[in-house]
């Protein structure tokens, strides 16, 4: 097999297991606390992220409290996602993050004051339009039985902390190793999370006497395969490919999500949700195949 031929294997691969996550997460969620859920999740991808940590790692030094804040971003997302996901369809959640890259364009306009091409500002205003059919689908006719207004602006606030995650910690990746930035955030999750996980315990004492198989799978599936695994797939995808062929895992996923929400959760899909996901698509290809004037962020 050719490297190229390698490098879409990975892109289908990782967009097919990326798609699980937020349906394997639904379906723990209806079991186990949202804080728990997360605790756990990020103590299994910690596990499996650790001995790769010790392999490359470096003295952070310095950059400690930069690190620090910009993983308060990552972990906000992780933590937002666990409350909306439960009160929307997992096709829906996994379709708002492909609002990521153009957030990352506005942001870069409001923050950075970057310049940008009228075809970018095209992108952009069709991504929204797009995003805004998905996010009202529970006003114009529901995409899933489970999706409500407010769990989709949950999700929204998520992908707009891990955009911000995202865009802040690139300059790091000059500095230090994918895998220690990952490490880290990965380990202030658990550290964030552990004094709240005990909380649920309190709310509901015995939520974990009745925890299903199910749900104990879909809590390993979120931390080994949809955080440390999914991580490495997109690491070997940028580091082997263009930029370019590395954004369809963010087409190719809500598709997957459909797929697997469609065979677990039996949601359904309507011609809103199909519009919407086309344009929101739509400007993703617009803004990512578009030239704006690149700069150093820094926090």
């Amino acid at each position: 097999m050719s490297a190229h031929h390698r490098t879409i294997s990975f892109v289908l691969l990782a967009a097919f297991l990326g798609g699980a996550v937020p349906v394997f997460a639904k379906i723990s969620l209806s079991e186990i606390p949202p804080l728990s859920f997360t605790f756990f999740r990020f103590v299994l991808a910690t596990l499996i992220l650790l001995p790769l940590y010790l392999r490359v790692r470096q003295r952070i030094g310095s950059d400690l409290p930069k690190v620090a804040c910009i993983s308060l971003f990552a972990v906000g997302n992780v933590v937002l996602f666990s409350f909306g996901i439960q009160r929307t369809g997992a096709g829906i959640a996994q379709a708002l993050y492909t609002l990521s890259p153009l957030l990352t364009v506005i942001f870069s306009v409001l923050l950075l004051r970057l310049e940008f091409s009228r075809r970018t500002l095209f992108g952009v205003v069709v991504g929204f339009a797009g995003a805004l059919l998905i996010t009202a689908l529970p006003l114009i006719g529901r995409g899933t039985s489970s999706a409500t207004l407010l769990g989709n602006g949950i999700i929204i606030l998520a992908v707009i902390s891990m955009t911000l995650h995202t865009m802040y910690s690139k300059p790091l990746q000059h500095k230090y190793h994918p895998i220690e930035i990952t490490t880290f955030f990965s380990s202030m999750a658990v550290a964030l999370l552990f004094i709240p996980a005990f909380f649920d315990l309190k709310m509901s004492p015995q939520w974990w006497s009745s925890v299903s198989a199910a749900a104990v799978f879909g809590v390993v599936y979120a931390g080994v395969v949809g955080t440390a695994l999914y991580y490495l797939l997109v690491q070997l995808i940028v580091r082997g490919t263009e930029p370019v062929l590395a954004s369809m895992v963010l087409y190719i996923q809500p598709f997957a999500a459909i797929f697997w929400a469609y065979l677990f959760l039996k949601e359904t899909i309507s011609p809103p949700f199909i519009a919407g996901l086309a344009l929101a698509l739509a400007g993703v290809w617009l803004t990512a195949n578009s030239t704006i004037q690149r700069k150093t962020i820094t926090l």
